[in-house]
């Protein structure tokens, strides 16, 4: 089974926190370092709701952890091609892609250690 965690950027823009997103009631988007525990008062950081990416579950060519929104690198037949991973709530999984509606490929296990992760859409809109 995958890890279940995300990453959210910080609305001080002091950078990425990861762990365990919450949304309350009053509508504040937390992420917490554990599992959210009032009684113990868990550590978190107030996170931006547009910048929050779940764990894909897999890991780059360099062993660095695939979130939703990070662009990456591959290669199909020696030609490099570059997309952003995005969760597709109707097909219950991760895609690449350039475009949600054009040019897609679902992320998965079997091209584990074919992938780079070079940025984010959030931090680097240009490199798409």
């Amino acid at each position: 089974m995958r890890e279940i965690k995300f990453r959210g950027l910080r609305p001080d823009g002091q950078g990425w926190v990861y762990g365990y997103y919450v949304k309350d009631p009053r509508g504040s988007h937390r992420i917490y370092w554990m599992p959210f525990d009032e009684a113990t008062y868990n550590t978190y950081h107030f996170v931006h709701p547009l910048l929050v990416g779940q764990f894909t579950g897999l890991k780059d060519i360099n062993g660095t952890d695939i979130y939703e929104g990070d662009v990456v690198v591959w290669k199909v037949n020696d030609i490099q091609r570059t997309a952003s991973v995005y969760f597709d709530e109707h097909a219950s999984c991760f895609w690449m892609g350039r475009d949600k509606s054009i040019d897609q490929l679902v992320l998965n296990d079997w091209m584990r250690g074919e992938y780079q992760v070079i940025g984010n859409i959030h931090q680097n809109p240009e490199l798409l």
